[in-house]
């Protein structure tokens, strides 16, 4: 089974445009910065210029270096579950799942070492949700794991 990822950030066309802007927000603010200082002339612009560089610079940044993860990933070794505005992270290896229920909008998983776990995913996208679950439920009869809906 192929990696099935669910991320809801921005899309590659957003990232790229936001990348080229602040690129050239980085490059003039440089630019006029430069200028002024060999001109020695530290007028509004050149203040102006420092703030476009860090604008610029934190534009980049963020579709970069501080994107958000993926809430969900999944393929035929492990799951990794992160919604939103939740502190919980799940995460398994699918030879350590012995049971799953499968809720409305939740997962529960009981594991090997005894301990039940349930897995919010009611922040998915209806289209995703039933997707997950026809994705766990091939997993489940692929990997000889018993499942039921809950």
């Amino acid at each position: 089974m192929n990696e099935y990822v669910i991320n809801y950030n921005d899309s590659k066309s957003q990232k790229v445009l936001c990348f080229v802007i602040g690129g050239y927000a980085v490059l003039y603010g440089l630019y006029q910065s430069v200028m002024q200082a060999l001109n020695n002339t530290f007028t509004f612009d050149f203040f102006a210029a420092l703030v476009l560089i860090v604008l610029g610079a934190i534009l980049i940044l963020n579709v970069t270096v501080w994107a958000a993860r993926p809430i969900f990933a999944m393929d035929s070794s492990r799951i990794y579950v992160k919604m939103p505005n939740q502190k919980s992270v799940y995460k398994a290896e699918w030879i350590s799942v012995r049971e799953i229920a499968l809720g409305v909008s939740y997962l529960k998983m009981s594991e090997t070492d005894g301990k039940q776990y349930t897995v919010d995913i009611s922040g998915l996208k209806y289209d995703d949700l039933k997707n997950v679950k026809s994705q766990i439920i091939e997993i489940c009869e692929s990997k000889s794991i018993p499942y039921k809906n809950d």
